[in-house]
């Protein structure tokens, strides 16, 4: 079992699932991609430091309701993080790990701030996801820039 507060970048994508799931939309509302399974990424993402700031649980709340993921599945979620600790799947299609690494960031920069340790962890997944280090900081500047 994973304890949240004891892992490092490199301990979390190490515990990584691959997506047996083919979606090639960018757009996880239009697309095949499992949206509980990004949320699920993103709610662990957000647990790794054993707490969710208040902005965490703000961009949270906002993808649940925009991606039609209720209550109920949240609160499982959040239990499954508890018992288990935090595991990554990764979608196999580049368009999906975008999506994924896209939402990641914008959770991660969601509190206004973006710490040298969690860009060294966002590069660590997308190295995790086979993004180069260029395509990588080409990502993390758009979406920041599009904030």
């Amino acid at each position: 079992m994973l304890d949240a507060a004891s892992l490092g970048p490199v301990d979390v994508v190490t515990n990584v699932v691959m997506w047996q799931n083919a979606g090639c939309s960018i757009d996880p509302t239009e697309s095949h991609m499992n949206k509980l399974q990004l949320f699920t990424n993103l709610v662990n993402m957000a647990s790794l430091d054993d707490k969710f700031t208040d902005q965490e649980i703000q961009f949270l709340v906002s993808r649940a309701e925009r991606w039609g993921i209720p209550n109920d599945e949240f609160e499982t979620i959040l239990v499954g993080i508890q018992e288990q600790g935090p595991t990554f799947e990764l979608p196999t299609s580049q368009a999906e790990r975008r999506l994924l690494l896209e939402e990641m960031i914008r959770l991660i920069a969601s509190d206004g701030e973006l710490a040298d340790v969690e860009k060294e962890l966002l590069a660590t997944v997308s190295g995790k996801m086979e993004f180069s280090s260029d395509e990588f900081r080409f990502i993390l500047d758009d979406v920041i820039r599009r904030r």
